[in-house]
């Protein structure tokens, strides 16, 4: 577990997750992420994933994924 939530309990739902417009309504040919952010705490997890199991990261671990994502820092 990251450092940064070590001891930081965030609960979430199931209704909490959202994912890409592309990836509604389901499909079992579409691999997508659900996202689901609360109290400072972001959670991702795979729409295929029956077990429902969670990555978590600080919302400012996230932000700064997201925007190295948009300038290109990744080769996807």
């Amino acid at each position: 577990m990251n450092a940064k939530l070590k001891g930081k309990r965030v609960v979430f739902r199931d209704s909490d997750f959202v994912t890409a417009q592309s990836c509604n309504p389901p499909h079992p040919d579409l691999d997508c992420v659900a996202v689901a952010i609360k109290d400072g705490v972001v959670a991702v997890r795979s729409t295929h994933d029956k077990n429902k199991r969670t990555v978590r990261f600080h919302k400012e671990e996230w932000q700064n994924f997201l925007s190295a994502v948009r300038a290109g820092g990744f080769n996807i």
